[in-house]
């Protein structure tokens, strides 16, 4: 039902980059994403961090499409990815205003907490 919903975007305004392997550590991660956007991953968290901003700026300059990152087993994920979720999400320039959309996926049980 879920993939419908995303299949059903206009595909001239949003891309999807699904992930579902949650449980590792920040490195791993980025390389994940690094991977997910067709990118090389180059060692260091931040010089990935660095090409997945870039990537994200030129698809929207060259296409004006936005990216929706769809990370199934999101109950899964740490503290520390939730963080970096948050800066990569958090894109913006002056002249710029690029919405990174992030959808969780997570067990139901989850969902409840408070």
């Amino acid at each position: 039902m879920f993939r419908m919903a995303v299949d059903s975007l206009n595909p001239g305004m949003f891309k999807s980059f699904y992930i579902c392997h949650t449980s590792v550590g920040i490195q791993e991660f980025y390389t994940h994403l690094c991977n997910i956007f067709g990118l090389q991953p180059a060692g260091r968290r931040a010089a990935m961090f660095k090409s997945i901003h870039e990537y994200i700026l030129n698809m929207h300059r060259t296409t004006n499409i936005h990216p929706i990152l769809v990370i199934d087993e999101a109950d899964k994920l740490s503290t520390e990815i939730l963080q970096e979720l948050r800066l990569i999400a958090n894109f913006n320039y002056d002249s710029v205003n690029i919405v990174v959309r992030i959808v969780c996926v997570a067990k139901p049980k989850v969902l409840n907490l408070r």
